[in-house]
């Protein structure tokens, strides 16, 4: 199960209007003492497998799939002189289905009464949130933890959902730092770690560009587009050396890969309506046509990587 990058929350939009026309924008979290808001994360990652070997007429496909679920509520409780905010946050739901090559799955869902997720409804956590969005400090887990003890599949599964790493990647979000006002056009950068689960890991440089400030339906909505680039910097949470990746092999396959996402903003009520990102990438080898035993062409191995993550205010 991968539960990777940032989640945006209670983030206000401070717009700068000049003419009747929004021309900047002021992006920091901006929390005032019992704002509430609730919010559902959703991660997937796919991995694909097609070998086609044309010469004998066969081919072999193979999909394995991770994807999880979580609906919170949260309140802030206060905030200090330097604007860091000390949030609860309550598990309102949590889901997860697997499957694996062969086809055989797995779910687990807390609308289910006698699901072990369940035992998740109703716990909390709180958090402390600095204006960059950056979560300073993760307390008062050690009830929900103890509420999903176990060792079954079904239990681990919740466990992992309560992890610092865990927490703080659903709840930190990819600031600017220094409240910077931002005109349309101007962008900013954050390092990260390619999700788990990718064929060969590699840090990004996420780059996010405030898109456009405008009316719509009556509020001040900020538009910012993200778009990565794999970099040769090292990010902190990037897998390790011993992470498993393809190796010497590598070299026999060309890659592609896109990874975008955007985030959509409420500047009237400092929140987020929407955030989605998605990295595609796909290595292909195609047997060397000296080797081509076939008037059929020659045989091609593809192996693909999708991440998909969103929030939305619900």
């Amino acid at each position: 199960m991968t539960l990777k990058n940032g989640v945006v929350l209670g983030l206000a939009l401070v717009v700068a209007i000049t003419g009747g026309c929004a021309k900047k924008a002021e992006l920091a979290m901006k929390f005032e003492p019992s704002q509430t808001a609730t919010y559902k994360v959703a991660t997937e990652s796919i991995k694909d497998y097609n070998f086609e070997q044309p010469s004998i007429n066969q081919s072999k496909k193979q999909q394995t799939i991770n994807g999880s679920e979580v609906v919170f509520d949260q309140t802030v409780q206060s905030v200090d002189a330097q604007g860091v905010a000390t949030i609860l946050v309550t598990i309102k739901g949590a889901s997860y289905t697997a499957k694996n090559p062969t086809g055989e799955g797995m779910q687990y869902d807390s609308s289910k009464a006698d699901s072990g997720m369940a035992k998740l409804i109703g716990q909390s956590y709180t958090l402390k949130i600095a204006p960059d969005g950056n979560v300073a400090a993760i307390e008062n887990t050690q009830a929900a933890k103890a509420a999903v003890a176990g060792d079954n599949q079904e239990a681990k599964v919740a466990q992992s959902l309560l992890t610092d790493e865990a927490i703080k990647a659903r709840h930190s979000v990819p600031l600017p730092k220094n409240k910077a006002e931002l005109k349309k056009g101007k962008s900013w950068s954050v390092l990260k770690g390619s999700p788990a689960g990718m064929l060969v890991p590699k840090s990004y440089e996420k780059v996010y560009t405030l898109e456009e400030v405008k009316k719509d339906d009556g509020k001040e909505v900020a538009i910012v587009k993200m778009e990565a680039r794999p970099s040769s910097a090292k990010a902190a949470d990037v897998q390790g050396e011993s992470a498993k990746g393809m190796g010497f092999f590598e070299k026999m396959f060309d890659a592609k890969e896109s990874y975008k996402g955007e985030l959509v903003m409420d500047g009237a009520n400092g929140s987020v309506i929407n955030y989605h990102e998605t990295l595609k990438s796909e290595w292909v080898a195609t047997e060397p046509s000296e080797e081509v035993k076939s008037d059929k062409g020659p045989d091609i191995l593809t192996m693909g990587f999708t991440y998909k993550y969103s929030i939305e205010k619900i």
